[in-house]
């Protein structure tokens, strides 16, 4: 079955990190298999994160302080259970909604679909500041952590110098770097 793909920006954001897309794609219908994954923190390694920003043309713009109590969500469940998937992080209080995908959208690369704008400015804010990286997982982690595979060919390292002429998904996890 082939995939219509329609990618957009739904609304401009000029971030070389992360951009926020809406895309119109279909997925494989998958029952998904719940596991918690392991613990290797505790909630006594949480630290306050300092405000946080993110890149824009104009320079770096302080987040929301919704955004900002997004950043420190996603960083806390990171201290607690190590690299996450987006398919984990999704259990987060506003985290989820109809605002848009994460993608490389000029690469044509979906990394997560329906998420908020908070989510995109605290995720961005965390790469920009260099408090969390992204790194290619396999396929399965996603399944892992209850969620379901995009029917999209998958991303899997270097993309051609002007992007994919068909929608990839990436799939991804977050990790802590400072």
């Amino acid at each position: 079955m082939t995939a219509q793909h329609q990618l957009r920006h739904s609304q401009p954001i000029n971030n070389p990190i992360i951009a926020m897309s809406t895309s119109t794609y279909q997925t494989k219908d998958i029952d998904p298999i719940n596991s918690g994954g392991d613990q290797v923190g505790s909630k006594s390694q949480a630290r306050m994160l300092p405000p946080l920003s993110f890149g824009t043309e104009s320079g770096p713009q302080p987040l929301s302080p919704e955004a900002q109590a997004l950043a420190q969500e996603i960083y806390d469940q990171l201290l607690e259970r190590g690299p996450l998937t987006f398919a984990a992080l999704r259990a987060i209080d506003g985290f989820e909604g109809d605002e848009g995908d994460l993608g490389l959208s000029d690469l044509n690369v979906l990394i997560w679909p329906n998420v908020t704008q908070n989510t995109h400015e605290a995720i961005t804010a965390l790469i920009y500041s260099k408090v969390v990286a992204t790194e290619l997982c396999h396929p399965s982690s996603y399944l892992f952590d209850g969620a379901w595979i995009p029917d999209l060919p998958r991303f899997r390292g270097e993309p051609p110098a002007k992007g994919f002429k068909k929608l990839h998904w990436a799939p991804t996890r977050l990790r802590i770097i400072a």
